[in-house]
């Protein structure tokens, strides 16, 4: 990026689409990362909710 702000030009362009891919796939990696943060909280919710159900049941009874 620097060689480009001064000149301009890309002298190496392979080396910008390796650098290209690279971002894409870090970035896809970020995404996927927050994502499965998310879908395992809301599983650990779920089994919190479930669990207070089911102790709620058994003493019901009492």
């Amino acid at each position: 990026m620097i060689e480009y702000g001064k000149t301009g030009l890309v002298e190496r362009f392979p080396t910008l689409i390796v650098c290209g891919f690279v971002f894409m796939a870090a970035l896809h990696s970020f995404y996927t990362g927050v994502l499965l943060q998310t879908i395992r909280q809301k599983n650990r919710q779920d089994f919190e909710m479930q669990l207070q159900a089911v102790w709620a049941r058994k003493h019901k009874g009492c």
